[in-house]
């Protein structure tokens, strides 16, 4: 896969996940450790993405199933 595929495939998936992601994390952040937690992951993609590392996809998936498991949870408890 070519930088630019991945750099694509990036976008699509930041585009579609805005909204929700935003929305779990403004009720995360009422919540002590979490954000933490999330920004050291944060760090991790970031760093994978510009030192152009082949688990960054990994790393975003990896994020992104962690949220998804999250969100029911931090919904039911807001």
């Amino acid at each position: 896969m070519t930088i630019a595929d991945k750099t694509a495939r990036c976008n699509r998936t930041h585009a579609a996940l805005t909204g929700p992601v935003r929305r779990s994390r403004r009720i995360a952040m009422s919540r002590g450790g979490q954000m933490r937690a999330s920004y050291e992951q944060a760090v991790r993609i970031r760093d994978a993405i510009v030192n152009r590392t082949a688990d960054d996809q990994d790393l975003m998936r990896e994020r992104m199933q962690g949220a998804c498991a999250a969100a029911p949870d931090l919904l039911k408890s807001a």
